[in-house]
Protein backbone atom coordinates (compact mmCIF):
# COMPACT_ATOMS: atom_id res chain seq x y z
CA UNK A 1 0.00 0.00 0.00
CA UNK A 2 1.33 3.39 -1.01
CA UNK A 3 2.16 5.36 2.01
CA UNK A 4 -0.28 9.03 2.46
CA UNK A 5 1.61 11.76 1.67
CA UNK A 6 -0.41 14.42 3.60
CA UNK A 7 -3.35 14.21 5.58
CA UNK A 8 -4.21 16.08 9.02
CA UNK A 9 -1.38 14.81 11.08
CA UNK A 10 0.65 16.81 8.65
CA UNK A 11 -0.98 20.20 8.60
CA UNK A 12 -1.24 20.29 12.18
CA UNK A 13 2.01 21.40 12.87
CA UNK A 14 2.56 23.46 9.86
CA UNK A 15 -0.28 25.15 10.84
CA UNK A 16 1.08 26.08 14.34
CA UNK A 17 4.21 27.26 12.38
CA UNK A 18 2.05 29.68 10.01
CA UNK A 19 0.37 30.85 13.12
CA UNK A 20 3.19 31.51 15.06
CA UNK A 21 5.07 33.58 12.48
CA UNK A 22 1.39 34.94 11.36
CA UNK A 23 1.38 37.78 13.86
CA UNK A 24 -2.19 36.57 14.33
CA UNK A 25 -2.93 35.65 18.42
CA UNK A 26 -4.36 32.57 18.46
CA UNK A 27 -4.21 29.43 21.18
CA UNK A 28 -4.28 25.37 20.34
CA UNK A 29 -8.34 24.41 21.63
CA UNK A 30 -8.45 21.66 24.34
CA UNK A 31 -9.31 18.30 23.05
CA UNK A 32 -13.05 18.35 23.76
CA UNK A 33 -13.56 21.31 21.24
CA UNK A 34 -14.86 20.92 17.89
CA UNK A 35 -11.58 22.95 16.33
CA UNK A 36 -8.38 22.62 16.37
CA UNK A 37 -7.24 26.09 16.90
CA UNK A 38 -9.13 29.34 17.93
CA UNK A 39 -7.53 32.59 16.52
CA UNK A 40 -8.23 36.35 17.57
CA UNK A 41 -7.86 38.17 14.23
CA UNK A 42 -9.25 41.53 16.18
CA UNK A 43 -11.74 41.77 19.65
CA UNK A 44 -14.58 41.70 17.59
CA UNK A 45 -14.26 38.24 16.77
CA UNK A 46 -12.33 34.70 17.11
CA UNK A 47 -12.10 32.07 14.11
CA UNK A 48 -12.08 28.50 14.80
CA UNK A 49 -10.17 26.24 12.46
CA UNK A 50 -11.32 22.37 12.25
CA UNK A 51 -9.75 19.99 9.86
CA UNK A 52 -10.62 16.79 9.41
CA UNK A 53 -9.47 13.84 7.28
CA UNK A 54 -11.14 11.44 4.98
CA UNK A 55 -9.05 8.28 3.96
CA UNK A 56 -10.43 6.62 0.50
CA UNK A 57 -7.70 3.62 0.51
CA UNK A 58 -4.51 3.05 -2.04
CA UNK A 59 -2.94 6.58 -0.06
CA UNK A 60 -5.64 8.74 -1.23
CA UNK A 61 -6.72 10.97 1.42
CA UNK A 62 -9.12 14.30 1.18
CA UNK A 63 -8.08 16.64 4.06
CA UNK A 64 -10.54 19.35 5.14
CA UNK A 65 -10.45 23.14 6.08
CA UNK A 66 -13.45 24.66 8.13
CA UNK A 67 -12.94 28.39 9.24
CA UNK A 68 -16.02 29.50 11.34
CA UNK A 69 -16.44 32.55 13.04
CA UNK A 70 -17.80 33.66 16.31
CA UNK A 71 -18.40 37.25 17.76
CA UNK A 72 -16.39 38.16 21.12
CA UNK A 73 -18.03 39.16 24.06
CA UNK A 74 -17.34 42.41 23.21
CA UNK A 75 -18.50 42.24 19.83
CA UNK A 76 -21.64 41.27 20.40
CA UNK A 77 -22.11 44.32 22.67
CA UNK A 78 -20.59 46.60 20.17
CA UNK A 79 -23.30 45.22 17.61
CA UNK A 80 -26.20 45.47 20.10
CA UNK A 81 -25.42 49.24 21.15
CA UNK A 82 -25.61 50.38 17.55
CA UNK A 83 -28.52 48.70 16.88
CA UNK A 84 -29.64 50.26 20.34
CA UNK A 85 -28.22 53.67 19.60
CA UNK A 86 -29.80 53.42 16.05
CA UNK A 87 -33.54 52.75 17.11
CA UNK A 88 -33.25 55.23 19.97
CA UNK A 89 -31.84 58.23 17.46
CA UNK A 90 -34.77 57.12 15.04
CA UNK A 91 -37.47 57.34 18.03
CA UNK A 92 -36.14 60.75 18.99
CA UNK A 93 -36.40 61.93 15.48
CA UNK A 94 -39.43 60.24 14.85
CA UNK A 95 -41.34 60.01 11.10
CA UNK A 96 -39.43 58.43 7.99
CA UNK A 97 -36.76 61.10 8.72
CA UNK A 98 -36.01 59.06 12.12
CA UNK A 99 -36.45 55.78 10.69
CA UNK A 100 -34.32 56.16 7.71
CA UNK A 101 -31.74 58.04 10.58
CA UNK A 102 -31.58 54.46 12.38
CA UNK A 103 -31.09 52.41 9.28
CA UNK A 104 -28.02 54.15 7.82
CA UNK A 105 -26.52 54.56 11.52
CA UNK A 106 -27.38 50.63 13.07
CA UNK A 107 -26.28 49.29 9.62
CA UNK A 108 -23.19 51.37 9.92
CA UNK A 109 -22.45 49.90 13.07
CA UNK A 110 -22.51 46.27 11.63
CA UNK A 111 -20.85 46.76 8.81
CA UNK A 112 -17.88 48.00 10.79
CA UNK A 113 -18.28 44.93 12.67
CA UNK A 114 -18.63 42.40 9.73
CA UNK A 115 -15.62 44.22 7.52
CA UNK A 116 -13.50 43.68 10.78
CA UNK A 117 -14.52 39.78 10.43
CA UNK A 118 -13.95 39.72 6.64
CA UNK A 119 -10.37 41.01 7.35
CA UNK A 120 -9.57 38.56 10.12
CA UNK A 121 -11.16 35.58 7.81
CA UNK A 122 -8.90 36.83 5.08
CA UNK A 123 -5.70 36.58 7.30
CA UNK A 124 -6.72 33.12 8.45
CA UNK A 125 -7.27 31.83 4.87
CA UNK A 126 -3.86 32.70 4.00
CA UNK A 127 -2.61 31.63 7.16
CA UNK A 128 -4.26 28.11 6.14
CA UNK A 129 -3.11 28.10 2.48
CA UNK A 130 0.62 28.57 3.57
CA UNK A 131 0.64 25.85 6.29
CA UNK A 132 -1.20 23.61 3.67
CA UNK A 133 1.48 24.14 0.63
CA UNK A 134 4.52 23.41 3.56
CA UNK A 135 2.55 20.19 4.51
CA UNK A 136 2.35 19.35 0.70
CA UNK A 137 -1.32 19.08 0.16
CA UNK A 138 -3.13 20.36 -2.26
CA UNK A 139 -6.24 22.04 -3.44
CA UNK A 140 -8.93 20.33 -5.34
CA UNK A 141 -12.10 21.65 -7.22
CA UNK A 142 -15.35 21.49 -5.32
Amino acid sequence: MPEILADREALLPRLREALSQGGVRWRLADGWDRFDFWLRPSILWNLGIATATEYHGSGRCLTRARLASRLTPLGGALALCAVSAASLAGALVGGIAGLKLAVIAGGTGLIGIEIARRAGVARAREILREAASKAGLRRVAG
